[in-house]
């Protein structure tokens, strides 16, 4: 039987040596008086060459079935260390490849986090500047509120008032609810920062084991014995699927930020556009506001001049027609004392003649002519305080635009500017173009009101005049009246 075909332990016949050799350790057989006899002694010597033979026939049959065996197992052994080797390289390739996904996409999220936070903090700026904004426009409307009721118009002041407030509301009811939203994308953006970061963390520290394990630098370390025992963790496709899913979940929080700021900055684009509008608008309004006044304030002061000239032309003429109606009182005097004398004369004298006609026709005349003076003075009375009345209101509506310069003044600094006819940067940008300039405003402001209180010390002289006058022609009339009845 060929040594290869021959199992261990066995000969070449199949005789299995275990036995053979229980079977040759008994005891020599010996004839009587202790010799043996020459057939026991060549068969010992027989069986003695033939045990050696296959002793020796088994150990080499060992001899070449280990060095079969340890052929075997160094060719198996290359074979499932070439098969790790293949097997840790695609892994480490596989986790480089996750590796690289996760650095990108933790570098993407951490910069976008970082642009959402810096367009949370512009909206913040944005909201504060709003609000700040929001609280002028309420101050000034408030401080109009104040104004004369004669001078509460829904001018065009109001009108840009009620838009601009209307229009900051807006605004930042938007950036509050952009506020929030940025907020939510921020913490989900941290999360997800988190999650990426600590698998990235194990994809570096099982890349650098899995690198370590590739190239056998681990006589350091000792493996545990309950690895030995299978694999353990996740399959591979979950092992993969886990970070596609939290890549996935990445970008979709990336992309939902991106759209926020994208909207939110649009916002604000549109929306600051339109409030420097209708700021610049809102302060053209009150610049031209106080033109306005102005003109209708001169224009006043012009009606109220001329009409207190008119008041001391009346009053000369009240004079004029009291010094006729005072110089008529001598000859209607003198009159009727020479018709009272002709009474006297007997009475087949007192005749109608020319010269009693003369008499009667010169009193009644006279009479007439008084009466008449005393009309138009009654009459240019009258119109005296009428005339007085117009200039009162005229006085009044002077002092309510006057009233109402100042307070629309005081709206227009309220932003904290040193010139009417330009707003403060923080208020709008660009400048506004005025018909005056404010030193120009304050002068004619100064030179009206001074103007003013001279008319009203006219005006006090005047009635005060009137009323003695008045007096003066009620005596003059209760005499008149006493020499009638006479």
């Amino acid at each position: 039987m060929p040594e290869s075909t021959v199992g261990f332990g066995h000969d070449a016949h199949g005789v299995n040596i275990q036995n053979l050799r229980t079977l040759t350790d008994g005891a020599v057989k010996r004839l009587p008086g202790g010799f043996r006899s020459v057939h026991d002694w060549k068969r010992e010597t027989q069986e003695a060459l033939a045990l050696a033979g296959h002793e020796n026939f088994m150990s080499r049959s060992l001899r070449n079935a280990s060095k079969r065996l340890e052929d075997q197992l160094k060719l198996k052994s290359e074979r499932d260390q070439a098969k790790v080797d293949k097997a840790l390289k695609c892994k480490i390739g596989k986790t480089e490849h996750l590796k690289g996904i996760l650095e990108t996409c933790v570098d993407g999220t951490r910069d976008e986090k970082v642009r959402l936070t810096a367009a949370r903090n512009r909206m913040q700026r944005k909201a504060k500047k709003a609000l700040q904004q929001l609280a002028l426009t309420e101050a000034r409307s408030k401080l109009r509120f104040e104004r004369p009721t004669r001078e509460k118009v829904n001018d065009t002041v109001q009108l840009q008032l009620q838009k601009q407030e209307g229009l900051l509301q807006a605004y930042i009811s938007g950036l509050q609810h952009g506020l929030k939203a940025a907020e939510v994308g921020i913490a989900r953006l941290g999360k997800s920062l988190s999650k990426l970061a600590s698998d990235l963390h194990d994809k570096v520290a099982a890349l650098e084991l899995d690198t370590m394990a590739l190239e056998g630098d681990f006589a350091h370390e000792r493996v545990p014995n309950t690895f030995l025992q299978g694999a353990q963790g996740l399959h591979p496709h979950h092992w993969n699927r886990s970070t596609e899913e939290l890549v996935k979940e990445a970008n979709k929080w990336i992309a939902d930020s991106a759209r926020l700021r994208h909207e939110v900055q649009k916002l604000m684009d549109e929306k600051d556009a339109a409030a420097s509008e209708c700021c610049k608008d809102l302060n053209l309004a009150m610049v031209e506001k106080l033109n306005e006044t102005d003109d209708m304030k001169q224009l006043l002061m012009e009606k109220l001049t001329d009409t207190t000239k008119e008041i001391e032309g009346a009053k000369q003429r009240r004079l004029a027609l009291e010094a006729a109606l005072e110089e008529k009182k001598v000859p209607t005097q003198q009159a009727m004392r020479r018709l009272l004398m002709r009474k006297q004369r007997p009475c087949r004298e007192r005749v109608d003649d020319e010269a009693h006609q003369a008499l009667i026709t010169e009193l009644r005349n006279l009479t007439s002519m008084s009466t008449q003076l005393r009309e138009k003075i009654a009459a240019v009375n009258s119109e005296i305080r009428h005339l007085e009345d117009k200039a009162q209101l005229v006085d009044e509506n002077l002092k309510d635009k006057d009233s109402s310069w100042k307070v629309d003044e005081q709206c227009i600094m309220l932003d904290g500017r040193v010139n009417s006819s330009r707003p403060p940067s923080s208020v709008g940008s660009g400048s506004v173009v005025s018909k005056r300039s404010l030193s120009s405003s304050v002068s004619i402001r100064s030179d009206i009101l001074s103007r003013i209180q001279h008319l009203e010390n006219e005006l006090t002289k005047a009635r005060t005049e009137r009323i003695g006058m008045e007096t003066t022609v009620q005596k003059l009339q209760e005499e008149s009246d006493k020499q009638d009845c006479v």
